[in-house]
């Protein structure tokens, strides 16, 4: 297991790395303020990270900058989902309260999870009872309610699990 400090520079290296990647600039500027950026998101995840759970820090932050991405793909999928089903002539909707099972067990993961879920058009994060969480959506799809919230499941259990 690497030793705090180092996991500290490697997880600043790392986020530097992405700060450079979505900048795609080394003007001066851009990359004084990514340093900034860098360590303190660095030295904030890794006050935070320990503190939410078990495992390596390096690993949990990469698995939270692909949640990102994740969140990012699924608000996409669901922007386009609901002005479909708004400019539609039948309007198709379904709206209906839904009982999920999410396998993450952290305060902080559940809190990540439901922002995550509210943040995605067409649905809403209303409660959780025990382990169950309850959301609204737009449309309700039998089929679909387990499978739909795995990719959220997956990443973020890893990051607070």
């Amino acid at each position: 297991m690497l030793k705090r400090p180092v996991a500290l520079f490697l997880s600043i290296v790392l986020l530097m790395g992405a700060w450079l990647m979505l900048t795609t600039s080394l003007h001066y500027q851009e990359i004084i303020a990514g340093v900034l950026v860098s360590v303190s998101l660095g030295i904030a995840l890794h006050s935070i990270l320990p503190k939410a759970g078990k495992g390596n820090t390096i690993s949990r932050i990469f698995y939270f900058l692909l949640f990102f991405l994740v969140l990012t793909k699924e608000m996409i999928v669901a922007n386009f989902d609901v002005a479909y089903r708004v400019l539609h002539p039948k309007m198709p909707i379904r709206p209906g309260i839904v009982e999920v099972r999410p396998k993450i067990r952290s305060d902080m993961g559940r809190l990540l999870l439901s922002n995550a879920i509210t943040l995605t058009p067409g649905t809403l994060s209303m409660d959780w009872i025990d382990d169950r969480l309850y959301i609204h959506w737009i449309n309700v799809d039998d089929k679909n309610v387990d499978s739909s919230m795995e990719p959220f499941d997956k990443v973020v259990g890893e990051v607070f699990p």
